[in-house]
């Protein structure tokens, strides 16, 4: 991952759509950019209603996993949660 990557927002609220946000996750780790993850409680809901994906419950064990599900480099995804 260069030094200089571009920094994205992802934002997961809660509406439907879930796949998109999670594939987008996966190109946007796969163009080589960091991503900075914010999600809500209701978007938790969602992406296990509307995917086989499962996030835990503490925010550095979603950042563990979303990385995981992206392919991501070591600090490359970083999460925020409600914690």
């Amino acid at each position: 991952m260069a030094e200089q990557s571009p920094v994205v927002n992802l934002a997961f609220t809660g509406a439907s759509g879930a796949q998109y946000g999670l594939r987008l996750l996966q190109c946007l780790v796969a163009s080589g950019c960091r991503v900075n993850v914010m999600i809500s409680k209701a978007a938790q809901v969602v992406i296990a209603t509307e995917t086989d994906f499962r996030l835990p419950g503490s925010t550095p064990a979603m950042a563990e996993a979303l990385s995981d599900f992206a392919g991501a480099q070591p600090g490359q995804v970083q999460v925020f949660g409600r914690e």
